[in-house]
């Protein structure tokens, strides 16, 4: 019998590191939904199996595991409430320009089975599990006593930080993943935002018949095959305008093809697009005060452009 430490901090990190498979990369001339929204760059070099330069590290890969948890929780009480009715379902659309396909996370609907209403139903789960889902379902039942149509849950785990920024503004890309399932479909959506220090939920609510989301979603559709007929795509911008103010990009920030824009990790660009973007953020400031910029101001806005251009700064 050994008498040393379990080592498991050890043991557990590398054993997540062997879970990851690598995936083979083949070209395709289909977009994955959760694509949608995303970046131009990385989607072409990714269409035509280019190997990523920069691939998510393993604190990104714990933390899509820690996501996985999170589903796997929605899906017992789904499961055994009688609610699931399909899960990673694929769902394809080739009505525009380029063939999406996609795997929606649930598909629920139907009546509560009284008998889920009880502890003994989730017997196997933590009692502070247990009694969420218990309750969770007692609420739910109470409110919608004939049951409930069919819908698509579409669930995204995230830090207490983003939760915070979901809460004022859902990010386009999950609503154009989730609007392919549901268009597609023609069954109503959620993206569900659960914050993964603290449980906290906040729901958005999507229909096939959002002329909005359709808009944008045959525009960027349309947009990724403009992008393939060309030889090359064109970079990301370093940084982004958005409302009259500057920020750093993030599709360039979590791009698998990073050291294209000279750059090793997302921390190394977000710490000089957040500083040089706070610079001219003061000069438009400013401007629109109608204060002469100093020579700080004419030294940081010379950075920025540099910045902009891809210079080092």
């Amino acid at each position: 019998m050994s008498n040393t430490s379990w080592g498991l901090a050890q043991i557990w990190n590398e054993s997540l590191a062997a879970s990851q498979a690598d995936r083979e990369l083949v070209p395709r001339s289909h977009m994955w939904a959760s694509e949608l929204g995303g970046s131009f760059y990385d989607r072409y070099y990714r269409m035509r199996a280019r190997t990523p330069s920069t691939p998510p590290n393993m604190r990104s890969m714990r933390k899509f595991q820690a996501g996985n948890l999170t589903e796997f929780l929605v899906k017992t009480i789904l499961e055994r409430a009688g609610l699931l009715k399909e899960t990673q379902t694929r769902v394809n659309n080739s009505e525009f320009a380029l063939e999406v396909h996609g795997k929606l996370d649930f598909l629920a609907g139907g009546e509560i089975q009284t008998v889920a209403i009880h502890s003994s139903a989730f017997g196997d789960l933590p009692e502070e599990f247990a009694m969420l889902a218990v309750t969770f379902l007692d609420r739910l039942c109470a409110l919608h006593p004939n049951g409930f149509r069919d819908q698509i849950l579409e669930v995204k785990s995230c830090s207490g930080m983003m939760f915070n920024l979901y809460e004022t503004k859902p990010a386009t890309h999950h609503l154009l993943q989730a609007f392919h399932y549901s268009y597609t479909l023609k069954v109503p959506a959620s993206v569900i935002y659960i914050s993964r220090d603290d449980l906290r939920l906040i729901e958005y609510q999507i229909y096939p018949t959002n002329q909005t989301l359709l808009k944008q979603y045959r525009e960027d559709i349309e947009g990724m095959a403009e992008v393939l007929a060309k030889d090359s795509p064109i970079p990301e911008p370093r940084l982004v305008l958005e409302n009259d103010k500057f920020k750093k990009n993030w599709k360039l920030q979590y791009s698998n093809y990073l050291t294209d824009y000279g750059f090793t990790q997302p921390d190394e660009y977000a710490d000089q697009a957040s500083k040089l973007a706070g610079s001219l953020n003061r000069i438009l400031k400013r401007k629109k005060e109608g204060k002469p910029m100093t020579e700080k101001n004419i030294e940081a806005l010379d950075k920025g452009i540099m910045f902009a251009w891809g210079q080092k700064v």
